[in-house]
């Protein structure tokens, strides 16, 4: 089955047409087989407002308070603190070039790499031989992949994430494990907090109840 060219939305708004060489009229016409890195996907901007953004603020405003007043001023403040840093380090993981490898748009390049010629390299004193990517029209760089979600060759690409719309790769890697370290504290702080609320909330309505 021949592949289908295909139209991504990214956060921005922008479409994005991704047309595989196989589509193409000739290689000597085809312009940008790849998009170069914009902006990530709208699922990052889903995941930020619905599984943290309105979680947090319903915590901040709702339980924040009534914690606050009873010497827990340190544990809400901790929250908030969590909350900031992991959306900065989200924001990051997002917003950053996880290393995007330039398509190649020299056609006799090109033609060679859909030929498949082998490339052999030396790394470390260790001889290596070259993957092709006949879409984006290079032999990639070892540790490299191409991503089919993104349609980009990204170098030391690990997966792609759909809770922060792009791919982790070689640049945006730390900030990916730092997003998720810092939400997972941010969790355990949430869940803490509010188990101590419940527990006091208990507590009152047990001791209403003796009155």
């Amino acid at each position: 089955m021949a592949p289908l060219a295909r139209v991504c939305v990214c956060s921005c708004g922008a479409e994005v047409l991704h047309v595989p060489p196989e589509l193409a009229p000739a290689v000597d016409q085809y312009v940008e087989p790849v998009p170069r890195w914009a902006c990530p996907r709208r699922s990052g901007v889903l995941t930020w407002l619905v599984l943290l953004s309105i979680p947090s603020a319903s915590f901040l405003f709702l339980i924040g308070p009534h914690l606050a007043a009873r010497d827990g001023v340190h544990l809400v403040a901790a929250v908030a603190l969590t909350y900031l840093v992991s959306t900065t380090f989200m924001a990051l993981a997002a917003f950053s070039d996880p290393g995007t490898i330039p398509p190649n748009r020299d056609p006799d390049v090109r033609r060679a790499v859909q030929q498949r010629s082998p490339v052999e390299v030396t790394v470390r004193g260790t001889r290596l031989t070259l993957k092709h990517c006949a879409t984006c029209g290079i032999h990639r760089p070892p540790r490299s992949a191409h991503c089919r979600e993104t349609n980009r060759c990204v170098q030391k690409w690990d997966h792609y994430c759909p809770w922060i719309g792009n791919s982790v790769g070689r640049r945006n890697y730390p900030f990916f494990l730092l997003f998720v370290a810092s939400t997972l504290a941010h969790s355990l702080l949430t869940a803490v907090a509010s188990v101590l609320h419940l527990t006091e909330v208990a507590a009152s309505l047990a001791a209403s109840a003796d009155d």
